[in-house]
């Protein structure tokens, strides 16, 4: 429409001196001389006239043109042009005629002929309203179309945003799930140093902010809330997070606030980007064609945006997904390699176009706001980044929100909050949105399998695996992929589990160096220490250990095995604890069926080995627990017996044990959820002993039931 405009604008301001001209022409004709009697009182009511026609011209062009724009909106553009145009012309050939008719009207009434101060007025006056007047009409004209370009904008972005990126659909409560607005629930967001160190990335963090309110620290944000997060209109905010922990899911929140008016209105337009998506345009383009291959309604209205780029708020989500490289660490050489490109109509790649964004060279003053992993950050040392954020994922109070939010019954969130309190491994991976998904999916779908049964107790390996499983699927690979990509990340996690280290140095690293790629990402993650020096960690040491049971599990043959669990058995600390726990978690058949679609089937030729090793030592260490190590490594075993899973293997390990003796040891909440699953298997058990002062608060409860079936 705006061509179009311009045309008929630029004729019509042509055509106007010349119309004038003419009226001046005949007015001379008919008046050569003036009244001088009338002369000040005539150009005393010329002068308002002409003002007044100057002014009320433009404000009816103006009303009648939002009125309709604003009844038809865009499906009415081409009515709305064609009556604007009209206007217009109405407008520059009307005032001239309507200061005619009024002048000659009072000058016939005056007699004398005008002398030359009137006709300097009047040529001043003429020059002000060819001036003035279509002035004021493009500004107004200009004003109304960028209204109605940004109100069609957020409608649209408001319906695209309305539910989260990859939901699935199915039912009623499953779509109720899909809305954003629903379901949202807080994130923990922290500022990053100007050094761009990420302390905070380690595996400590969310437990050192689980239980950290806002108030308690000045660096901990949200996007909504006392403390919100602020988007500065010039420059760049890169947010970080490891995988599952929001990143997508706050960008959308973001466009989505700012399409409903609720938060960053500084900005007139928010445009999102996807990086998978992007990664599809293989061929060179510009920003302009950019906005329009995904915005296509900007057609015609692009020189709107282009007018004040600190109005522009360009949103790219996750950067790690993308197929190409954006790198801009080395500046000069990007200069070198490329044409630097500063105008939206400019060409380039993809990665060149996002590249000059981040770096300030192209738009210059708009905003951008990008989210990639830890792995990502450091291709961004050289961007124009005013703010570096970390999404720390939720406490454990907005986990319980999460919860509440998706069952929508107090009952059942009250029960899983106690399983969480009773499982450690569980409660320390909730700081993860994804993980909180995986589980009330898994809680919920044995809930309406099984009806009236007990609340399910999921066991670590279970969740694990169904995490881990999502995570492989988002990644889109196939299993062949996956499985070739994550056994070298499992033998670089066992190299560390015994020294309880999660940090590995670049060379440690040097045999799959060549593949930091997103898949290796997902897992870990480089982390810049004080002194900026570079090293590598698991985003989490029970990732760690998970990924490593799970390669040993894959390729370890039987008596290797028998080995590796006698010695880790007969060590004196907990190190290899967690490890050990999923090892044999990964031989139940119910805590790998997820997995097993993303990486084929899991050998299980391992599990008679596990279990035979398992039911000796029961039996074996079951009867003399006189001491308090003999004590904690019998715990250890029901706890490995736990994760096995196997309801028969524990009724015929526990057969003939009677007597139990946790005395010298101290019993956590987790251990007591243990005992109260395994020791219902001990048939010929009679007597539990153990320090009530060494029980945490709520064990004895959860050991009730075994001490009704012991002797008195």
């Amino acid at each position: 429409m705006e061509s179009n405009v311009q045309s008929v604008y630029s004729v019509l301001v042509m055509i106007a001196p010349l119309v004038v001209s003419i009226i001046v022409f005949f007015f001379e004709r008919r008046h050569p001389r003036g009244g001088a009697a009338k002369e000040s009182k005539v150009q005393s009511v010329y002068s308002v006239l002409v003002m007044i026609a100057l002014l009320v011209v433009p404000i009816i062009v103006f009303v009648c043109f939002g009125y309709l724009h604003s009844r038809g909106g865009a499906a009415m553009e081409s009515n709305v042009q064609s009556v604007y145009s009209v206007l217009v012309m109405i407008a520059l050939l009307v005032v001239p005629i309507i200061v005619f008719v009024c002048f000659e009207y009072l000058h016939s009434r005056g007699g004398a002929a005008m002398e030359s101060n009137v006709q300097s007025v009047y040529s001043v006056l003429v020059m002000i309203a060819l001036l003035v007047v279509p002035i004021i009409v493009y500004v107004c004209f200009g004003y109304l179309h960028s209204r109605e370009a940004g109100r069609q904008h957020k409608n649209v972005l408001e319906m695209e945003s309305r539910r989260i990126r990859g939901s699935i659909t199915g039912g009623e409560q499953q779509a109720r799930r899909c809305f954003l607005d629903e379901m949202y629930t807080g994130l923990i967001i922290t500022l990053v140093s100007e050094q761009g160190v990420i302390e905070n990335a380690l595996n400590s963090t969310w437990r050192e902010f689980k239980h950290t309110s806002q108030e308690d620290n000045s660096c901990v944000f949200e996007l909504s809330g006392s403390k919100p997060i602020k988007i500065d209109t010039d420059g760049t905010t890169v947010v970080i997070g490891t995988a599952g922990v929001g990143k997508s899911t706050m960008m959308q929140k973001i466009t989505r606030d700012w399409a409903k008016g609720n938060q960053y209105q500084q900005f007139n337009f928010v445009f999102y980007f996807n990086f998978p998506q992007l990664s599809l345009i293989k061929v060179r383009t510009n920003l302009a064609t950019l906005i329009l291959d995904f915005y296509p309604y900007f057609e015609n209205k692009l020189e709107i945006l282009w007018q004040d780029p600190s109005r522009i708020l360009f949103i790219f989500d996750d950067l790690d997904k993308y197929k190409h490289k954006i790198d801009c660490r080395n500046v000069q050489s990007n200069k070198e390699n490329v044409n630097p490109c500063f105008s939206p109509e400019s060409c380039g790649l993809v990665s060149d176009i996002v590249r000059w964004l981040l770096q300030g060279e192209l738009l210059k003053g708009c905003a951008v706001l990008i989210a990639t992993r830890p792995w990502g950050l450091k291709y961004l040392e050289k961007a124009n980044t005013k703010m570096i954020l970390q999404i720390m994922g939720y406490t454990f109070d907005k986990a319980i929100v999460y919860f509440r939010r998706y069952f929508r019954d107090e009952k059942f969130v009250l029960a899983l909050t106690e399983c969480l309190k009773q499982n450690e491994t569980l409660n320390n991976m909730c700081y993860n949105p994804l993980f909180c998904f995986t589980l009330s999916s898994s809680v919920e779908s044995y809930s309406k399998e099984f009806g009236e049964k007990p609340f399910f107790t999921p066991t670590s390996t279970q969740e694990l695996s169904t995490y881990v499983a999502s995570l492989l699927e988002r990644l889109g690979y196939d299993m062949e992929r996956c499985r070739n990509e994550i056994m070298p990340l499992g033998q670089l996690a066992c190299q560390r589990i015994g020294k309880n280290l999660i940090r590995f140095q670049a060379d440690q690293v040097e045999n799959i160096s060549h593949k930091l790629s997103n898949f290796n990402s997902v897992f870990m993650m480089e982390v810049h220490d004080m002194d900026s020096k570079s090293f590598y960690t698991f985003t989490d040491v029970i990732m760690q250990n998970f990924i490593g049971a799970l390669m040993k599990h894959r390729t370890s043959n039987t008596i290797e095995l028998r080995g590796l669990l006698d010695e880790i058995y007969r060590g004196t600390d907990d190190r290899l604890n967690i490890f050990l726990r999923f090892l044999f978690g990964l031989s139940a058949q119910n805590s790998i069926k997820e997995l097993e679609l993303q990486l084929g089937k899991i050998p299980h030729d391992v599990s008679d080995i596990l279990s035979q090793w398992l039911a000796e030592n029961i039996m074996k260490r079951g009867v003399t627990l006189d001491n308090g190590q003999a004590q904690n490594k019998f715990l250890k075993l029901l706890h490995y017996l736990y994760e096995f899973g196997d309801t028969e293997l524990m009724t015929s390990a526990l057969a003939s044990i009677k007597k139990i003796d946790f005395r010298k040891c101290s019993l956590k909440l987790s251990d007591c959820a243990v005992l109260s699953v395994t020791l219902s298997n001990a048939k010929m058990l009679e007597e539990l002993n153990f320090d009530t002062g060494n029980v945490q608060d709520g064990g004895i409860k959860l050991l009730d039931p075994i001490l009704q079936k012991c002797k008195p």
